[in-house]
């Protein structure tokens, strides 16, 4: 869906994404159910120690670029370190 600053979108590093001591997921269970709608069915992104904008609900894909994203969202309304 669009938003006023166009469609949701954040990042992570792929060294963060891929260390299996950062324990970041991609949830579709929860407590060996399907996620609900209001938890983030059908996925779900995990980032532990992130700030919550940057686990993302409703996940529809995953791009990976070289670029940190310059998504308005990510840019202007998540950028709590890391």
């Amino acid at each position: 869906d669009k938003l006023p600053g166009g469609v949701y979108g954040t990042s992570i590093t792929l060294e963060k994404a891929l260390d299996p001591s950062q324990d970041v997921i991609l949830a579709y269970l929860y407590n060996g159910k399907l996620l609900t709608p209001d938890h983030g069915f059908p996925v779900r992104l995990i980032v532990p120690g992130y700030i919550g904008g940057r686990m993302i609900k409703w996940l529809t894909n995953i791009d990976l670029q070289a670029v940190e994203s310059q998504d308005y969202y990510h840019f202007y309304d998540n950028r709590v370190l890391p």
